[in-house]
């Protein structure tokens, strides 16, 4: 999709744009299979929590001290983060994230916060795009990357290949709204949207992102 492009493919063009002017991203993207199936749908809000956060070290560093996990290891905790712990975890340390001067974006450094918090830039991050989709809940339109494991037997984990930063604090948006229960709610919930890309391999296990999540809901089921 990146190396070899088919610029006749609308699916890919967007999945590219997306990645434009992101070695990092390219890197992830690089790490999967190379006979991905894309596929585009428009994602149910009420599945924004089934999805898990990609495996990737940055994450742990920021917020392994606070899942709830026996044994704080890779797979356990990228098992552990999933959309609807995530946008838990960033409601408790955004408040902290507005007090403090956050890590700067080009490292991974993190302070620790009261009760093994983090505020770092993940959260930090996050709770910026919190603040902008309080501002206008009925205009957010955002497209997403979810990757997944063909599988003949069971249901697959989907993990957030791009898209985590975004998808967090728009959980906790739409948590909010329903908790509401006034006649607008369901009108603001009407107007959000969310396109999601989904690739899908019989070999994701190949890349390391999805790995950790997959191995990791394995071992704790």
């Amino acid at each position: 999709m990146v190396f070899d492009p088919d610029l006749s493919n609308e699916h890919e063009n967007v999945l590219r744009a997306m990645l434009a002017g992101t070695n990092r991203k390219i890197n992830i993207f690089r790490s999967l299979p190379k006979d991905v199936e894309w596929f585009k749908s428009i994602l149910q809000l009420s599945s924004l929590s089934q999805l898990h956060v990609m495996c990737e070290q940055s994450w742990g560093r920021e917020f392994g001290p606070s899942l709830a996990v026996q044994q704080h290891d890779a797979l356990t905790e990228c098992a552990a983060m999933n959309l609807s712990l995530m946008a838990s975890l960033a409601k408790n340390c955004s408040r902290f994230c507005q007090q403090h001067r956050a890590a700067p974006e080009t490292t991974d450094k993190w302070q620790p916060m009261k009760d093994g918090e983090g505020c770092g830039r993940h959260c930090n991050k996050m709770n910026q795009i919190f603040k902008h989709y309080m501002e206008d809940a009925m205009s957010v339109n955002e497209k997403v990357i979810v990757v997944a494991e063909r599988r003949e037997e069971g249901e697959s984990a989907c993990v957030l290949l791009e898209g985590n930063h975004r998808a967090i604090p728009l959980l906790r948006v739409v948590r909010m709204l329903e908790r509401e229960s006034q006649p607008q709610t369901q009108l603001q919930l009407d107007k959000v949207r969310i396109e999601a890309y989904l690739g899908i391999s019989a070999y994701m296990r190949n890349s390391t992102f999805f790995y950790g999540v997959a191995a990791g809901l394995e071992r704790t089921r």
